[in-house]
């Protein structure tokens, strides 16, 4: 389980280094260029305001992401468990978990410890599936950052 418990805790880590650097550019971006670039009427808008409005809505995009990667997921409930801490906080008294426990056999541990990891694999593979996209919707917001730079008169 702790090999799924590092992998929960590196996308997280990476999400919220992700964060910081598309927010970082986000409102140095914003301060300093697109806010003057998005103020002239919509009508009047050309390539340079389309692009800048497209790089600001792709990091903001990447951050909601990111931040969708790092919030906290719930295993499913299915009710008194042995392993994980849901479960186990299903027990009324610490002295009804060790009773249940004390009374399960090696097979339903199994069992039970096998749930717990299916479910830390369900959230692991969500977490970076998420990752990915802000990753990507991220990278795109800063490609379109520096070609509203270039393309700027």
């Amino acid at each position: 389980m702790n090999h799924f418990s590092d992998n929960i805790s590196s996308a997280d880590t990476k999400a919220t280094f992700l964060i910081g650097i598309l927010s970082a550019l986000l409102v140095t971006f914003y301060t300093n260029d697109a806010r003057k670039t998005l103020s002239c009427p919509r009508t009047d808008w050309g390539p340079v305001q389309w692009v800048t409005l497209c790089s600001l809505a792709c990091l903001a995009a990447g951050i909601l992401l990111g931040i969708y990667v790092v919030r906290p997921r719930l295993l499913k409930n299915r009710g008194n468990g042995l392993i994980s801490w849901p479960h186990v906080s299903g027990f009324k008294t610490c002295t009804d978990y060790v009773s249940q426990l004390g009374n399960s056999s090696r097979s339903e541990i199994l069992g039970e410890l096998a749930g717990s990891n299916y479910d830390l694999s369900k959230i692991c593979a969500a977490k970076y599936y998420w990752l990915s996209w802000s990753f990507h919707v991220g990278g795109t917001g800063l490609i379109a950052t520096l070609l509203a730079q270039i393309i700027s008169p």
